[in-house]
């Protein structure tokens, strides 16, 4: 169930549908980029349950060709 105040995580899932990825995809984009996550970590991100760092996030929106600002908007 996610969390009322999920906003990142629920833009992300949103900005990666959009960009026609699945989690696995998205997670290989940013390995390429030097993050080595995995699918369960996407999962957790969009669920809620966790939240990417700043600095992950600047990473996670070129991946998605967002930009930052996309996640607080």
């Amino acid at each position: 169930m996610r969390q009322k105040s999920n906003t990142i995580g629920i833009k992300i899932e949103e900005a990666r549908k959009k960009a026609g990825l699945s989690r696995r995809k998205l997670m290989m984009g940013l390995k390429r980029r030097g993050v080595d996550i995995t699918e369960a970590t996407i999962f957790n991100w969009e669920s809620g349950a966790t939240v990417p760092t700043a600095d992950r996030l600047i990473i996670i929106a070129k991946a998605l060709n967002v930009t930052p600002n996309f996640f607080w908007s």
